[in-house]
């Protein structure tokens, strides 16, 4: 059996262990290289644990559209998995604050 890799993938932090699973998916055979001894040590676990609405941003933005779009998936994504989450604060729809 040889050992094969299909991607390499630098830094485990959110967005290297996101697009590790989403590779994977496609059945490729993905490693992660981490400097830290485990995963999540540097930028990711200084979140302030918030999910963004996209409000801060100019409407119609490419930030804004993203930031939407990511929240409401994170939330479906956190409901899937039976991911412990609170929806606190502001929403933001179509351009307003409610």
């Amino acid at each position: 059996m040889t050992n094969e890799i299909d991607v390499i993938i630098i830094g485990a932090g959110v967005v290297g262990l996101v697009v590790a699973a989403e590779v994977s998916r496609a059945n490729k055979n993905v490693f992660v290289f981490e400097k830290n001894r485990t995963f999540g040590l540097e930028t990711s676990s200084r979140s302030s644990e918030v999910i963004h609405a996209g409000m801060y941003y100019p409407a119609d933005s490419l930030k804004a559209k993203f930031c939407v779009q990511g929240n409401s998936l994170l939330y479906a994504f956190c409901e899937k998995y039976n991911i412990d989450h609170k929806r606190l604060g502001k929403t933001y729809r179509r351009g307003r604050r409610e």
